[in-house]
């Protein structure tokens, strides 16, 4: 595991690009009720590590596979800082890591996977940052991290975000070092899915012979229905007009009338 120390140093920073905010509305889950964290700190120098940390999750073993001219795990090297159980990929080497069972097995609403990796750039050998591969998952973006620093580089996190639509699942998270070597220090996969957005509906006049009904575009697979009386239970039918989109709003627009008429949100 990494404890960060400050050394004085010639470092090439990744300015570029930063770590995914705290904040953003697809990783707003993180920490959140239904939430897993997984994180390999590495600290022995098993290829079936453990995960040393587990939230709402099951602890689960990696595989570690080094490459060519690989020196495998090691617990220190010079030049890396106060870094400490770490593996050496080599050449393309592999670290594969399985998902937590909400995101093998197929869900009734979109999920997120973070998967942060700890590694050390020089701008040199190691100027390349690992892949990462998640089966079933679409890639969303990714950010990098400045954690420390080394003699000669820095440690990054590199943070790359994937989506799994509703009624998919996702296999195992598969990361593979650069065909110039690898080092990693740390690897947290974390999953969720966004926090519910309550369906509420928006009327707007269109002048004296028509109305706008609209409802957030992010709320996917709702139908809008229509009432006379709202004491029939029965009585509410599917609005039969064209749904539009427009910006972070999808909305219809209907013919006015005399007689008064409820409409709602229902996901089938």
């Amino acid at each position: 595991m990494y404890q960060m120390t400050m050394v004085a140093a010639a470092v090439l920073a990744l300015a570029a690009q930063r770590g995914l905010a705290a904040d953003d509305p697809e990783t707003s889950w993180r920490g959140q009720p239904g939430s897993s964290l997984q994180q390999w700190r590495f600290d022995t120098s098993s290829s079936m590590p453990t995960a040393e940390v587990c939230l709402n999750s099951a602890p689960h073993s990696a595989s570690v596979a080094p490459g060519e001219f690989a020196l495998g795990w090691r617990s220190e090297l010079p030049g890396l800082g106060d870094a400490s159980g770490f593996w050496d990929l080599g050449r393309s080497g592999t670290i594969s890591a399985p998902l937590p069972e909400l995101m093998t097995e197929p869900g009734a609403s979109v999920r997120y996977i973070l998967v942060s990796i700890s590694q050390y750039q020089d701008g040199g050998i190691y100027s390349e940052l690992a892949t990462v591969s998640v089966p079933g998952a679409t890639y969303v973006r990714m950010g990098v991290d400045f954690t420390g620093f080394g003699t000669l580089g820095e440690w990054t996190v590199d943070q790359t975000l994937w989506r799994v639509e509703a009624g998919a699942s996702a296999g195992v998270v598969t990361i593979t070092g650069s065909a110039n070597g690898t080092i990693v220090d740390e690897i947290t996969i974390e999953a969720g899915s966004p926090v519910s957005q309550p369906a509420l509906l928006k009327i707007r006049s269109l002048g004296r012979t028509a109305v706008e009904i609209s409802w957030a575009a992010s709320l996917q697979g709702f139908t809008l229905e229509s009432n006379t009386d709202l004491n029939d239970a029965d009585g509410w039918m599917p609005v039969d007009a064209p749904v539009q989109v427009s910006g972070e709003n999808q909305y219809v627009q209907l013919a006015g009338g005399d007689s008064a008429r409820f409409f709602r949100l229902r996901k089938p």
